[in-house]
């Protein structure tokens, strides 16, 4: 991680495979919107081998990596879905689903082997997919009569700000992501502009 603040989010999925005294472990990390979306994709995992008993998972869902959930799926508590969300956050992961499915092997692998076989699987299924850095912003919102309006959308891209418009009788409001880090420069920036709000 670049620091303790950084965050990553997955822009490819990752896969993994793992056996251990004959259960076999599939990983699946991906791109994760809302919670809504968990369901969903731990049973298409469920459905994609034949004899899967389990899938445990965890689960980020916002920037800053408040928002989370883990399940066992009916592994002995703090074995599957446990390992797996340490592994998501030791990472700095969010916006994510990092789910592993078992098929059982016939020899039970105990608490410690539960717990090694889903952190590893969950690991190399991270380190299999392709992150990318959340950059940490704060909204702003500004308003714009109509005869500045071009003016403002010119410095904005040019500041490489992304940005929303909503357009009305006297003008606009620009709703911009503005990079924690450039706060400062757009207060020095918002102050030398005339005529905005």
């Amino acid at each position: 991680m670049e620091n303790a603040t950084t965050r990553y989010r997955p822009i490819k999925n990752g896969t993994s495979y793992l056996e251990d005294r004959g259960s076999k472990f599939f990983g699946l990390m991906c791109p994760l919107e809302s919670d809504t979306e968990i369901a969903k994709l731990v049973e298409a995992l469920k459905q994609s081998q034949k004899g899967i008993g389990h899938v445990a998972y965890a689960a980020v869902w916002d920037k800053k990596g408040d928002l989370y959930r883990s399940s066992d799926d009916g592994e002995p508590s703090g074995t599957a879905g446990k390992p797996i969300l340490n592994h998501i956050f030791g990472k700095g992961l969010t916006k994510v689903l990092v789910a592993v499915a078992r098929i059982y092997g016939g020899v039970p692998l105990g608490k410690g082997g539960l717990i090694r076989a889903y952190g590893h699987t969950a690991l190399l299924a991270i380190e299999n997919g392709a992150l990318e850095a959340v950059i940490p912003t704060q909204t702003v919102r500004l308003a714009v009569e109509h005869a500045k309006y071009a003016i403002l959308r010119h410095q904005i891209e040019q500041k490489g700000w992304a940005y929303q418009v909503e357009y009305h009788d006297k003008g606009a409001s620009f709703s911009l992501e503005i990079p924690e880090v450039d706060l400062d420069s757009f207060g020095i920036w918002k102050a030398e502009m005339d005529g905005f709000q």
